[in-house]
């Protein structure tokens, strides 16, 4: 393994937390940020209390509502959610120049030459979290996975979702290349996943040695 550090910064429940934070009455509550009320449409995202219930981005609402009877529905508000993009964007630049925006809740970032100067990776990723924390508010929260690589970075961040911090240590590469099914990976679909389980490969380490 390298010694490049890459950050993935991963925003929880994005577009419902922001909402939670702009209003409280929705806070501890399952919501789900859809279109227009009255109008067919998908949930853009849910908040981590309908997620146990099997919510998820891209459900049509009616089915989520199914799932969840509780969840309740606020229209989505692109320009409050750019805005707290460029926040904790800026936050991130504070720590490393070197920037790669994945999403609108998601980016890279290389802290190689700096993570040493914040104290190590895991001081520099509790100081990040601190900093959104302030700036965003409470209610926003991310999660941050740190790897010798963005693949990695971006697969471990998942595993402590939400309002986490994973670290890949060079000892812990083995075990995770072992135990991560291929469709884990960014870019390997449901298709793909169930053509490389025909040819007998479960695992990303099967996949590495094919």
């Amino acid at each position: 393994m390298s010694d490049r550090k890459i950050l993935h910064l991963d925003m929880d429940s994005y577009f419902a937390s922001v909402e939670q934070q702009k209003r409280p009455e929705l806070r501890g509550r399952p919501i789900g940020v859809s279109g227009k009320p009255g109008t067919r449409t998908v949930v853009a995202a849910a908040s981590r209390e309908a997620k146990p219930f099997g919510v998820k981005s891209g459900m049509p609402t009616w089915e989520a509502k199914k799932l969840c009877p509780e969840i309740q529905f606020v229209p989505g508000n692109m320009r409050d959610y750019q805005k707290c993009t460029r926040t904790w964007l800026q936050v991130m630049r504070e720590f490393s120049p070197t920037l790669e925006i994945f999403s609108i809740d998601e980016a890279f970032l290389d802290v190689t030459g700096t993570v040493e100067r914040f104290g190590g990776p895991l001081e520099l990723a509790r100081g990040m979290k601190q900093k959104i924390r302030l700036k965003l508010g409470p209610h926003i929260t991310a999660s941050i996975g740190i790897a010798h690589g963005k693949t990695f970075s971006k697969l471990i961040v998942t595993k402590v979702k939400p309002d986490g911090i994973c670290i890949l240590e060079k000892n812990g590469l083995s075990s995770l290349l072992k135990n991560t099914p291929p469709e884990e990976i960014c870019g390997i679909g449901e298709k793909t996943a169930k053509k490389l389980e025909k040819m007998g490969i479960k695992s990303l380490a099967e996949l590495g040695k094919y």
